[in-house]
Formats: C-alpha cells, structure tokens, sequence
C-alpha cells in the first residue's frame, strides 16, 4: 500500500485575514473585509466558488442543481441580484404537484399531498412543535441559548422522535432536502432551529408565493457567487482544503 502523499502547503502570507471556504458567506465576509481595507485571501478546498450553489445544463438552458430561490423579504439577496445585473424570475407554481413517497410517484393539486390522515396530523404537529422550539432560538448567539445542545443531535434524530409514520418522514425529508440541499442526518439540529428562526418558519421556506422559494435568478444562482468573486483584489485559492487551524499569541505570530 502506497503512503499518502502530505497534504500541499500553500502560502497565505502577507494578508491580514484568510477565508475558509468560497461559498456565499465566504465571498460575503472576503468582500465586506476588503471594504474595510483589509487583506483578504479566501481558500476554497473545490475547484469552484458557490458552495451549495451549483450550475447545471438541461436541454441547452443553464438551471441550478443546489440552492436556487430569493426569498420574499431576502432584501440583501435582492439587491446583490441587481448589483450583479442579473434577473428574477417568479417561482412557476402553476397546475399540478408531483411528489414521491414510498417509491411512488404522484401528481397533486392544492396544498395537502395525498397522503395518509395520520401522516397529515405528525407532520402538522411537528410543525408546531418547530416553531415552538425556534422562537427559544437568538439567531445572533445560538451557542449561548438553553437549546444549545441539540448541536450534538442531528435533524433526523429528532425526526424518528417526533414522526413515526413513513408519510410523515418522507415529507419532511422532501421540505429538508429543499430547503437546505442537504439530509436531515447532515444537519445540526441547533443549526436547523437557528435557520428557521432567522427565516421566519419552516412554513416560509418551503412555500413559493409570498415564501422562501418565491423567485428564481434567471441564468442560475451560482453567477452571483461568480461576480463576488471577481471582485476580490486577491485571486480565491482553488484545491486548498484547510487540514487544521490553529491558534497563536501575537508574540508568536
């Protein structure tokens, strides 16, 4: 068995502040540093910036394949879509749903999904349940609430707790993975909480008029990180993911 070749060493001397990661918060944070007159290098273990945004193409048409929507109220969003010169477009909700549960795929109209009255019951007891939960949330200081330790549990913990049926689970699987492209099983529960306090509700998120999902940007999502990125004085390191931060006095820096 071949030894592993030592992880490569990549200078970020002669900058005041290094940036982990060249997703929107990185590019946001790398941005707002240099407005204060700092230098900034922003690492970025991909060889993309974007984060969970990612471009796809589907039948000659750029489409998003990670996260996607501009929420109504998502005001700073909004105004770096015109910054950038790019275009909203509402969220088409028009005519029939299709959702899959159990294997099945099936086709809906109105609000509730065909499934079971139990499953409709959890779920809107699970709902309230979150909202309950979040308002003990200050988004600005998780860390320090008395819900703090549910960052040692994941979504889909609290998920088997609170929803038996299959009906149940996999709709609440379907709004997580919309919502944050990622599993329950991959999500801090202290994380979730704080993003649905932070986002009005869970309610919000997964809905389209007057909600989380109510409008697209027209070419995808990902151009916004990519004009971000431009505009930093210092060139984003590509392939440089970070194997260990540590920390040092000023003496020994």
């Amino acid at each position: 068995m071949k030894n592993k070749k030592p992880p490569k060493k990549i200078s970020t001397g002669g900058v005041d502040i290094v940036v982990i990661g060249a997703g929107f918060a990185g590019l946001t944070a790398a941005r707002e540093l240099e407005a204060q007159g700092l230098r900034v290098q922003v690492v970025e273990a991909r060889d993309r910036v974007g984060g969970r945004s990612r471009p796809g193409k589907l039948n000659g048409r750029t489409i998003d394949t990670g996260g996607q929507w501009v929420g109504a109220g998502h005001e700073r969003l909004t105004r770096l879509v015109h910054e950038a010169g790019a275009e909203l477009v509402p969220q088409y909700g028009t005519g029939k749903k299709l959702v899959q549960i159990d294997g099945k795929t099936r086709s809906y109209s109105g609000l509730i999904p065909p499934v079971s009255p139990r499953a409709l019951v959890e779920m809107q007891f699970a709902l309230w349940r979150l909202a309950s939960l979040q308002k003990k949330i200050d988004p600005a200081a998780p860390w320090q609430s008395k819900l703090a330790h549910l960052d040692t549990q994941t979504v889909a913990d609290w998920q088997r707790r609170w929803l038996r049926s299959s009906g149940a689970q996999a709709l609440f699987d379907i709004g997580v993975r919309a919502i944050f492209c990622a599993k329950p099983g991959q999500l801090s529960m202290l994380h979730f909480l704080t993003y649905l306090r932070a986002n009005r509700s869970f309610d919000y998120l997964a809905s389209t008029e007057g909600g989380g999902q109510a409008a697209t940007v027209k070419g995808g999502m990902h151009q916004l990180s990519v004009y971000l990125a431009k505009n930093l004085r210092q060139k984003i390191l590509y392939n440089a993911p970070v194997q260990k931060i540590g920390r040092a006095s000023c003496r020994e820096r």
